[in-house]
């Protein structure tokens, strides 16, 4: 492998809807940004490579599926460096280390995840990874118990442009109105590991106390296997809530939408960091949900929203009534949250943490080659 050559980011999905794709984007234009040769590849010329397009950055769109078409593409870029978004990027992984090109593999996945599909996975992602990135400590942690050793993994908190954000969804599309009732919402797929029958049980609670609440989750069904969930929870919340809770499924205004919302609740079972929490809080709006995953991580409990206990969805609903009752410490829990975004969880810290972790991995891959090359360290 030569010196030279561009860092190819590859993803899995292109749908802007999902966080992985958001962070990749991010990550894309701020590497880009410190001078770095980029090329993304992904499956679709939609939501990601329009993004990365955009910014002026070249991108390949997969026109043929499986490892034959990703190790096409990377025969023919010659990277430097493959940086594989997600443990779903086996194939990429596989094709640049047949090929002698290091991998840094990026992994967005909760413990559970690794529990279930980990097995092949990770023992993939071990054989091929020069490095790891992680979104968070909690994935970290995962990972070390999985297996991957503490010293080949770099922490890069996601981060956001807070400021774009915010510019976005104050002049996105949705223009309803609420009629100045108060509103609660969620935003994510409605499958089990994003908790949206959590998410229905402590509406109801919350809405016997004050039925003046109403409720929305933006999100779609996805993957097809959780219809018959989906199905049974939209059930479920016909029955107990009626239509004080709405689910507008899959949004693009989704931005604006969470801007009309007094507080967002976010009840998932394992929340590797929790993107959408970072993007209410740019908001300003107070977060709720549990101490479970990595949210804890992005949520000052008391400071910038309430944790209660993973899974104890009445201590949750107590504590959103109590939220709603009071509106100046939702102002200033929002303070603070907005403050903590825009100060803490920024692209460029963000991408500062993955351009060390690929300079850790090319100057590994040159030792390892017997060629030097300076690299920053892990940090």
């Amino acid at each position: 492998m030569s010196d030279g050559g561009p860092t190819v980011l590859v993803s899995h999905e292109s749908s802007l809807s999902s966080g992985a794709p958001r962070v990749l984007a991010n990550v894309a234009v701020g590497l880009a940004g410190m001078g770095r040769e980029i090329v993304v590849v992904a499956p679709e010329r939609t939501g990601l490579l329009q993004v990365v397009a955009a910014a002026g950055i070249d991108t390949v769109a997969l026109s043929e599926p499986g490892h034959a078409g990703i190790l096409q593409v990377i025969r023919r870029i010659r990277p430097r460096l493959v940086h594989v978004n997600t443990l779903i990027g086996a194939r990429a992984a596989m094709a640049s280390s047949a090929l002698r090109i290091p991998v840094v593999w990026h992994v967005h996945e909760h413990e559970m995840h690794f529990r279930r599909f980990g097995g092949l996975r990770l023992r993939t992602a071990r054989h091929t990874a020069a490095c790891f990135i992680a979104i968070s400590n909690y994935v970290r942690d995962g990972l070390v118990a999985s297996g991957v050793d503490p010293g080949d993994i770099t922490v890069a908190l996601n981060g956001i442009d807070a400021a774009a954000f915010v510019e976005g969804a104050q002049n996105g599309p949705s223009s309803e109105g609420d009629g100045g009732t108060p509103l609660v919402g969620m935003v994510g797929a409605l499958t089990p590991l994003k908790g949206v029958d959590r998410f229905v049980d402590i509406a109801r609670r919350a809405a016997e106390v004050n039925p003046g609440l109403r409720f929305m989750v933006v999100g779609n069904t996805a993957p097809r296997h959780f219809a018959g969930f989906a199905a049974a929870v939209r059930r479920d919340a016909a029955y107990t809530l009626g239509d004080r809770l709405e689910f507008t499924g899959a949004r693009l205004d989704a931005a604006a939408l969470m801007a009309r919302f007094e507080v967002l609740l976010i009840p998932s079972r394992a929340e590797p960091f929790g993107l959408v929490a970072l993007e209410a809080m740019a908001l300003g709006k107070p977060v709720l949900g549990f101490r479970g995953g990595g949210l804890p991580e992005v949520v000052v409990d008391g400071v910038t929203g309430r944790l209660s206990a993973d899974g104890d969805t009445a201590a949750a609903a107590e504590q959103l009534v109590g939220l709603m009752a009071d509106s100046e410490l939702r102002k200033r829990m929002g303070e603070a949250g907005r403050a903590r975004a825009f100060s803490e969880f920024t692209v460029a810290n963000m991408v500062s943490a993955v351009a060390a972790a690929h300079d850790a991995a090319l100057h590994t891959a040159g030792e390892s080659r017997g060629w030097k090359k300076t690299g920053a360290g892990r940090r």
